[in-house]
């Protein structure tokens, strides 16, 4: 899942960069898989439309989704999936109840990403929990959850890794 610009506050002045960049990624996404884009309104999709035809992207393969967000990056708040063991296991999505690391006040739409995409994609919705503090920071990769996921590079989440008790 990715999301349109909420704001143009989130990338100052280079927006238009942007939107390439986006086009651009889903261009090169949509002949493999479904991609879902968030935008908050009619407007935004049709300028989302816009962008996604100049970058000659197969439109048929986006799914635009109406959910309104605070921001449009969904590195910290978009689902987290998980899968059980086994050749027929199934996927969950974990929700780490994301809070704008405590310290802005704009979150609570963001917030709502991984159970709104659990119920669209009739997936469990598993909730994080932990006595203390829990922190998961999927840019980073890194997580303070007993130790169990660590990684310096900016690849892709070995969630096998975390250790959470979780049955899917």
């Amino acid at each position: 899942m990715a999301g349109v610009a909420a704001s143009c506050d989130d990338w100052p002045g280079k927006l238009k960069v942007i939107e390439w960049v986006y086009g651009e990624m889903l261009r090169k996404l949509a002949p493999g898989e479904t991609v879902r884009l968030l935008v908050e309104s009619a407007p935004q999709e049709a300028l989302a439309r816009r962008v996604l035809a100049a970058a000659h992207a197969d439109l048929k393969a986006v799914q635009f989704l109406r959910w309104p967000t605070n921001r449009g990056w969904t590195r910290d708040t978009g689902p987290i999936f998980v899968r059980g063991r086994g050749a027929s296991a199934n996927t969950a999505i974990v929700h780490f109840h994301f809070n704008a690391w405590a310290k802005y006040p704009d979150w609570p739409k963001d917030r709502r990403v991984p159970e709104r995409a659990a119920e669209l994609l009739g997936k469990r919705l598993f909730h994080a929990r932990r006595a203390g503090r829990i922190s998961c920071w999927k840019g980073a990769r890194s997580t303070s959850m007993g130790g169990g996921l660590s990684s310096r590079r900016k690849s892709a989440c070995s969630i096998r890794k975390l250790r959470c008790e979780i049955q899917v």
